[in-house]
């Protein structure tokens, strides 16, 4: 694939979050360096790292070709971090990109992003993300996460997040109407969602663009072991999901201005629904034909309903 040169090419906005990253941070950053795509800038917020975060950071600055710019997070969890730094990235940049700290980016990722990007009218909010090759702590292959083929729209996101934070890309307006709330426990889930609820378009890439590290201390993961499943049946009992999908409905509120009309319907019955008493709400959620990704997700979807935990 031939690259798109720095000097013809609309500047793309990194934006990292570290908390003590030393472990990986060499194979992360390097992988920008490697990228197909050159007019790139990186901003990192940091948490305040104890560890050789920031010296390894410093010693990246030091070279040619790439702007790095590092600020103070607010250490208050990875989701405001993120939000923190895409508030801060005010350098003309048209694009932007979520990274993690122990990736390793695929050397295309940012130029199959920009090549879909460049093809939507600027005004339109639009968003890419892909899918994931999940790697173990030592860079080795465990497998890939989920394949989704159903649209990408808010009676999807309503329920789900399809879009991986660290493998997303997006334009000034998606930028401003993630920026519209910070109520949200997942900064990527809100995006995919409010980009959908106001009418945006979202493109997810069936071809994985990073190598997705799980590891022990991972913030986020997908982790498909037997382990992992048990925790996410109890965080499903607990009612987790639905505490996350409450802040998400908060947060709407505050970018009601921006969501489209069908949207809001949507929206506003979805939360009468979740009100209702068994057999109505169950009807309910059928009549709106509210949908997840998999099979997994869809039992998952009507287990939630029946316990009153969605």
């Amino acid at each position: 694939m031939p690259s798109l040169q720095a000097n013809s090419s609309p500047l793309v906005a990194i934006l990292m979050c570290t908390y003590n990253g030393e472990t990986y941070l060499h194979e992360q950053v390097d992988s920008f360096y490697a990228q197909t795509y050159r007019n790139w800038e990186l901003w990192v917020s940091d948490d305040g790292s104890s560890d050789a975060t920031l010296n390894i950071i410093s010693d990246y600055k030091k070279r040619d070709g790439h702007p790095i710019h590092v600020c103070n997070g607010p250490q208050s969890g990875f989701s405001k971090n993120f939000l923190s730094v895409l508030e801060r990235a005010e350098s003309g940049a048209k694009y932007f990109a979520f990274s993690d700290q122990d990736d390793i980016w695929n050397t295309e990722k940012i130029e199959r992003a920009v090549k879909w990007l460049e093809t939507i009218p600027p005004d339109i909010p639009a968003l890419y993300c892909s899918r994931t090759e999940l790697v173990d702590s030592n860079g080795v292959s465990i497998g890939f996460s989920p394949l989704h083929t159903k649209p990408a729209d808010i009676r999807n996101a309503l329920i789900e997040n399809i879009a991986s934070g660290n493998s997303m890309v997006f334009n000034q307006p998606a930028r401003k109407l993630i920026l519209t709330s910070r109520r949200p426990f997942f900064h990527d889930w809100w995006a995919y969602l409010i980009v959908c609820a106001a009418g945006g378009i979202v493109y997810y890439d069936p071809d994985p663009s990073l190598l997705y590290r799980q590891h022990q201390r991972n913030t986020i993961g997908t982790d498909k072991r037997l382990g992992a499943t048990l925790k996410r049946l109890l965080q499903l009992w607990k009612g987790k999901d639905s505490h996350w999908i409450s802040l998400n409905i908060a947060a709407l509120s505050d970018a009601s201005s921006h969501i489209t009309n069908d949207s809001l319907n949507i929206i506003n019955q979805f939360k009468a629904t979740r009100g209702l008493s068994f057999a109505a709400r169950l009807l309910g959620f059928i009549k709106m034909k509210l949908y997840k990704q998999t099979r997994r997700g869809t039992i998952s979807y009507f287990i939630q309903i029946v316990l009153k935990r969605i």
